[in-house]
């Protein structure tokens, strides 16, 4: 089966070290002192708390109220100086290397590409990754296309609707993720194909591959993705939605 049909869906790769180096000042000036890894975590459980308190605000206004609440909860006086520095470095963070390379052998491979971006369009905008990737991208979707943040189902919806709207059944498509929890258990209960994509310096990387209650394919980096996409490799079409690097026990940022 030719994959020049298929569908492809992309979001943008950042790497946890933008994120961590932004969150060094509050870190240098709490009482507590962490491992990088159990900054990020417990940065996650802050970020996904304010989602759920204000579902409908934007990504930038998520950024500061997760900072704030990760600030009183370590004991640490909260700065709107710092806050609103902390959601501005977004667009500092890097992309995870090999990004660029991964999307332009698949976008040899594939039709169209669709971002489906965890943030909303004037963020997505500030960051590197729009100005790199974006040329890759036959659709962007971004948090405004639903007003909800993953792993709700309603986050998943739009790019659902697009692939339906063109004829592609969700059992030939496929989600392709570093995000266990915001990506591939909500995959997994629309009845979609689902591929683990773990970084080396992602935390996912040293989760078992078992973990969670559903399943899914491992991949190690890009290069290992590519070699499961390229034609012959996967019998379908595909939908790959969220390349980035997760934090966090499960999650994707």
């Amino acid at each position: 089966m030719s994959f020049k049909s298929s569908i492809s869906t992309f979001s943008a790769p950042w790497s946890e070290t933008g994120l961590y180096t932004a969150l060094r000042p509050l870190l240098d000036r709490c009482p507590m002192r962490f491992e990088r890894s159990e900054a990020l975590s417990f940065y996650l459980q802050c970020e996904d708390d304010a989602k759920e308190q204000t579902p409908t605000a934007p990504y930038s206004e998520i950024l500061v109220q997760a900072h704030t609440g990760m600030a009183r909860r370590l004991g640490a006086a909260p700065s709107d100086a710092e806050a609103a520095a902390f959601a501005s470095s977004i667009a500092h963070w890097p992309l995870v290397d090999g990004a660029v390379q991964c999307l332009q052998t698949l976008r040899a491979h594939f039709n169209g590409i669709i971002a489906l971006a965890d943030v909303d369009d004037a963020t997505l905008r500030q960051t590197p990754a729009f100005s790199v990737l974006a040329p890759y991208f036959a659709e962007i979707w971004t948090w405004n296309a639903s007003q909800e943040y993953r792993p709700y189902l309603a986050a998943l919806e739009p790019p659902f609707s697009y692939h339906d709207s063109i004829g592609v059944p969700r059992e030939r498509r496929c989600f392709v993720s570093a995000g266990l929890h915001r990506d591939l258990e909500p995959a997994c209960e629309c009845d979609v194909p689902a591929i683990w994509v773990r970084t080396p310096e992602s935390l996912a990387a040293r989760l078992p591959s078992d973990e969670g209650t559903f399943v899914w394919t491992v991949c190690d980096g890009f290069d290992d993705l590519i070699d499961a996409l390229l034609p012959g490799k996967i019998a379908g079409s595909v939908t790959i939605v969220e390349l980035q690097t997760t934090i966090g026990k499960f999650a994707q940022m």
